[in-house]
Formats: C-alpha cells, structure tokens, sequence
C-alpha cells in the first residue's frame, strides 16, 4: 500500500476512543453464517451475516487494499465502518471492484441488533453503480438481511438471504441474483472450532465450504479451509500480538495454481502485499468471490468448453458460436454474436464483461478474377 494511502487515514484511526479495536479476537468475535466468515481473522466475520455486527462492543474503522498479480482486472478496495451505539450497532461500507471491461462500486448502510440474549439480527441497503465497457452504466439497489442465534453455548447458527428487492441491472434487465446462505460454527474444544457454510443461487449448483481453527495458543492460530465449487483448498497461519498481527496464507487452486499472501495489521490498519489472487469479499459480493472463477474468452479463439464456462451458455450454444464464426470467418464485435442461432440480447448482456477481441477477425480471401 501506497505512503499516502496510509496518510490519509492514521488521522482518521487517531479520532477512534482509546482502546477501540478493529474487531475482539475471543468473545467479542463477530460470529459471521460459517466457515468463510471465521477464515483467518475475526475481524473479516464484518463481511458475513449482517447480524454478526451485534457482537461488536467497540467501534470499527476497517480499510483494505488488494491488487492481485498480474490479473488487474481484481483489483478491489474495501471500507468499513461501525459504531456500536446502545441496542442499535450502525455502519456503513465501500467497495469498489473490476477492471477496464466492468467496474463496479457498491456502498451499504448496516443495522444490526442483539434481540435477545442469544439471537440478533441485521440489514443492509446497497446501492450498486455498474459501468461496463461499451454497454454504459446503471444504478442498482438491493437489501442483505440475516439472523443469528447461539444455539447452546459454543453452537452458532446463521441464515442470510442476499439481493432482496432487487432491481434490474440496466439494459439487461436481469435482476441481481438472489442468494440464500445457512452456515454453523462450533467451538469443539477451547483451542479447535470447525464450520460449514452452504450457498444456494439460481444458475448455480449448491456450493460448500468447510473449515477449521485450532489455536494452540490465544497469540497464534491455524486455519485450514475447503471449498467445493473449485475444489480449491487454503491454509494460513496468524500470529496475534497485542499491536501487530501477521498472517500467511497460501492458496491452492486447481487452474489458477499456488499463491501467497502476507498480512500485517498494526494498530486498525491491514496492509496486504500486492500477491494476493483474489479480491477481499464485501456484503453485497463475498459469495461471489466463492463461486468458481470465470475467465475471459476470445471471441475469435475460444474453443467450446471455454465457451460453455461463461453464464448461460449451454453446450448446443457454444457450438453454435463456433460454427457461426467459422462461416463468418471470424467476428468483429461482440455485438454479432446476436447473429447466432439461440443467442438471445439477456444472454448477450450476461457475458458481455468476459469477452474480449484480443485477435481481429481474419480477412477474407479476394475473390479471383473472373476470365474476359
């Protein structure tokens, strides 16, 4: 991270209470819905459940940095805050992703409750600006809403449904996937707790994540992590100081191969090395980041099965592409796959961000001179 990055936000850290931290390593944790809310820290449970917020006790001022290794098009900068006021526990957030293709900023207003002893409950209002290259922008909102109980001492429990009262998105009139979370995290020992996580989303087959914790020590800890989707796996190891925490990470996933990631936080700061693979998740986009990855095509290179990993293209379409293309001798633009046969303007607006025209179509032989 950048000199001036940090400038401008110790001054900001300096107003928080004396004694506030990002987020309480024991039992002030923000329990989040599962394994991915409790992955390496406790502070990042803030980008789970909305009702995981009612654990807070002291005010949070979270900013978070990542620029990904050669992939650019992931950059991502992430804001949080909250302040813990009476029954009622605030908070706001920003986050903005994407690349040069498609870019987008969402910014959330949080409100979550303790009800009673053991369940709260929380919202969030996003407002989502969309800008894809060539296709314009548009203005989105949608509402997080999840609850939370502590079902005997050292069970947690959590259901959170995402993109309620959603609006379309621009001109492809499709609106934001509605997603439907449930998750369970349970503290087996004083030094193991293990979880699971379950997502469901149209389009998408149910995805789970499992994970574990064990803290042979209240300064250090190792957390062992499994996703299904991408059959991808992570571990890392956290050293907890009374100012500093580091952490290493390293990521295993089956295309995009290893990766690492050092963190350090010092004082309410995180500050990441620019190696880390994939974008730090938000509210309103962490299952997101859990589903698999979808690269970017050629449109006049891609093969089938490159084609068919793309939203909503069936296998028959992708042939259907591949054939057109080849009797057209190639695309010019995007916009003619509207030509082939089952390609109907949603579908086009759907995978529009992943293709690209890296390579022009190829001329087309000149005719030969016909004989006087």
């Amino acid at each position: 991270m950048k000199i001036w990055f940090l400038l401008l936000f110790i001054p900001i850290l300096s107003l928080l209470p004396a004694g506030s931290v990002l987020a309480g390593f024991e039992s002030r944790k923000p329990a989040g819905s599962g394994a991915v809310s409790a992955r390496f820290a406790s502070y990042e449970a803030l980008w789970g459940n909305p009702a995981g917020l009612a654990g807070l006790s002291d005010p949070v001022l979270m900013v978070t940095a990542t620029r990904p290794y050669g992939l650019t098009e992931l950059t991502s900068l992430y804001a949080l805050g909250v302040w813990p006021s009476g029954a009622l526990i605030p908070g706001f957030s920003v986050h903005q992703m994407g690349s040069d293709l498609y870019r987008e900023l969402t910014a959330s207003a949080w409100l979550a409750t303790r009800l009673t002893g053991s369940l709260s409950a929380g919202l969030s209002l996003n407002m989502h600006h969309l800008r894809i290259d060539r296709g314009g922008q548009a203005f989105s909102w949608s509402a997080d809403v999840g609850v939370q109980i502590e079902a005997v001492p050292g069970l947690r429990l959590g259901i959170q449904a995402d993109n309620l009262f959603q609006q379309t998105i621009g001109r492809s009139r499709e609106p934001l996937p509605f997603m439907l979370r449930g998750g369970m995290w349970a503290s087996l020992t004083t030094w193991l707790e293990a979880g699971a996580d379950l997502v469901a989303e149209p389009h998408w087959p149910v995805d789970l994540v499992t994970g574990l914790v064990l803290r042979p020590h209240e300064s250090f800890r190792l957390e062992l992590n499994w996703q299904e989707s991408t059959h991808q796996w992570s571990a890392g190891v956290s050293g907890i100081l009374p100012v500093v925490t580091t952490r290493y990470q390293v990521l295993v996933h089956p295309h995009l191969g290893l990766t690492h990631q050092v963190s350090v936080l010092v004082g309410r700061i995180e500050i990441k090395n620019p190696h880390m693979l994939f974008p730090e998740p938000s509210p309103s986009t962490a299952t997101k980041k859990r589903e698999r990855v979808i690269p970017l095509v050629d449109l006049n290179l891609a093969t089938v099965d490159q084609w068919t990993q793309l939203p909503g293209i069936t296998d028959r379409l992708a042939k259907n592409i591949v054939e057109w293309r080849t009797r057209r001798n190639g695309f010019v633009s995007v916009d003619e796959l509207l030509g082939v046969p089952g390609m109907t303007p949603d579908q086009l607006e759907r995978i529009r961000p992943y293709v690209v025209v890296r390579e022009p179509a190829p001329a087309a032989d000149p005719a030969p001179a016909q004989p006087d």
